[in-house]
Parts: structure tokens; C-alpha cells; sequence
């Protein structure tokens, strides 16, 4: 019975570890194209619009991401220390340091894009 049972366990999760990374390959497969088809069509007001609206995803899934650190960390806390600690802390501390890390992240970005352009202009 044992064997039964670690065949199965193994079997599910390796399944599903499998067929999410297979939707996620045909996902990207298809969604790089339809992007760039988009905006072959689209005038710049539609990329800007396009752009605005990648940064706006990004920070919100970084701030989940955030919030589901601070949420196990909190978990394992006592609860007078987390209600303490809330005292001390804004209510959108997720959003916030999601914000601060994602702008630190696009500015050396930038840095490095002229960087490099300045470099290639040089030579």
C-alpha cells in the first residue's frame, strides 16, 4: 500500500509540475507574437497606453508577492509582536515597497541602456 500511495503522490506532482510548464511555454509562445502584431497596429499613444500598463501589472504582482512574504512571516510571529509591529507600519507597506523596488530596478536599467549607448556611440 505504501508503494501505491508514493506512486501516486509522485505521479500528481509531476503532472501537474509538466502541464503547467507546458501552458506556460504555449502561453509565451503565443502571446510574444500577438504583442508585437499589436503594435505594428497601434500608434504611440497605444504603446505608451501598452507600457503603462505592464508597469501597472508588475507592481501589483510584486505586491502580492510582498504581501505573501509578510503574511508567512507574520504567521510564524507571535501575535503580540505582529500587532505591535502593525502599529508602526503603514497599511500598504506591499504596495510601497513594491513601488520603491521596482523604480530602483527600471533606473539601473536605464543606466545601464546608456551606458551602452554611449559606449557603442564612442566606437
Amino acid at each position: 500500500m505504501p508503494f501505491i500511495i508514493g506512486f501516486l503522490s509522485r505521479l500528481i506532482s509531476v503532472l501537474f509540475t509538466r502541464s503547467s510548464a507546458f501552458l506556460a511555454a504555449g502561453f509565451t509562445a503565443f502571446i510574444g507574437p500577438a504583442v508585437a502584431a499589436f503594435l505594428k497596429l497601434s500608434s504611440n499613444l497605444g504603446k505608451i497606453a501598452l507600457g503603462t500598463v505592464a508597469i501597472g501589472a508588475a507592481v501589483m504582482v510584486f505586491s502580492v508577492a510582498v504581501d505573501l512574504a509578510l503574511g508567512g512571516l507574520s504567521a510564524l510571529a507571535p501575535d503580540d509582536m505582529v500587532s505591535v509591529g502593525r502599529m508602526f507600519m503603514p497599511s500598504n507597506l506591499n504596495t510601497c515597497i513594491s513601488v520603491l523596488v521596482l523604480v530602483r530596478l527600471k533606473s539601473l536599467v536605464f543606466f545601464w541602456v546608456v551606458r551602452l549607448s554611449e559606449k557603442l556611440e564612442r566606437s
